[in-house]
């Protein structure tokens, strides 16, 4: 599994697990674009009280301060690693269905496979993750 599919599965792992989760999707394509790749997200938070709110709508990545070339790039290679965790049963991929955005929700297997990757996790030296370059190409 590439780290960018751990990397999803962890996102959605963390934010399926809130306990003030509403609605939506388990992970948003703009989370892991921010997340993974390091892309700033400029949208203003969102927030009640003191808690963040996750907003399932829209991008506001700079895509000239990114690249297009490389924002285009990114977008590919998370689309197709969500369509490798769909294939093998581990995410149901969503979109919305009035606004623009994509994301997923962990299956039940997905969920377990992610809780034991947290844990492997845990019991491993802490290394920050490597970017496999095919994963943009």
């Amino acid at each position: 599994m590439s780290e960018l599919q751990k990397t999803i599965l962890r996102l959605a792992l963390t934010n399926c697990e809130r306990r003030d989760r509403i609605t939506g999707a388990d992970v948003y394509y703009r989370e892991v674009l921010a997340d993974y790749f390091g892309f700033a997200d400029h949208r203003a938070v969102n927030r009640r009280g003191s808690e963040t709110i996750r907003a399932n709508f829209g991008q506001s990545f700079n895509r000239k301060a990114i690249g297009s070339r490389r924002y285009q790039a990114a977008q590919a290679a998370l689309s197709r690693a969500m369509r490798r965790l769909a294939r093998r049963g581990l995410v149901t991929c969503l979109t919305g269905e009035h606004s623009s955005w994509s994301g997923a929700n962990l299956t039940d297997c997905g969920i377990e496979v992610a809780r034991t990757q947290r844990l492997t996790l845990l019991a491993a030296p802490a290394q920050p993750p490597a970017i496999n370059q095919n994963e943009l190409k």
